[in-house]
């Protein structure tokens, strides 16, 4: 395989700050990319979140998502398949796949692209901003009906 580069463009830097972090629910998220940085290719997103935490199942309309686990375990189901990833590995969800994922280690920490970028403005809206670089100590119970009608908007299907 050959690689062409691409002319212009530079370098991006990003790093964990609260001015680029937040809390959803029990989780804290970087956005280390977004659209804006990408002309709307790709958004990277870095969570930490704890046991316990589980997807319902749902689907996205218009974006695939990619998961890289950098510490912990986590379950991804999908249809028939049931996937256990340990540190390293990665799973790949081709967009329109209805999925669920669950944290099962104490800590978890992955890496969360979506491609194109789009969706990761979901998290932005359903989050407050992170007082600190850490998960919140004492997070608000989720509010089901906002979350399911905001995801909506953003082309994400709660199932059930």
């Amino acid at each position: 395989m050959h690689y062409a580069p691409q002319p212009g463009g530079s370098l991006r830097l990003a790093r964990a700050t609260l001015s680029n972090s937040c809390w959803f629910l029990n989780q804290l998220i970087t956005f280390l990319a977004v659209g804006a940085d990408t002309e709307g290719r790709f958004a990277l997103l870095r969570v930490i979140g704890a046991r316990g935490t589980e997807l319902p199942p749902h689907y996205h309309l218009g974006e695939d998502e990619t998961l890289y686990l950098l510490e912990g375990e986590l379950t991804v189901r999908a249809r028939d398949q049931e996937l256990h990833l340990g540190r390293g590995e990665s799973v790949s969800i081709p967009r329109g796949l209805e999925h669920t994922l669950r944290h099962d280690s104490s800590e978890v920490a992955f890496l969360l692209q979506f491609s194109p970028a789009g969706f990761e403005r979901y998290f932005h809206e359903m989050s407050e901003p992170a007082e600190y670089l850490g998960r919140p100590l004492d997070p608000a119970p989720p509010d089901q009906a906002r979350l399911m009608a905001t995801a909506a908007r953003y082309g994400c299907v709660f199932t059930r």
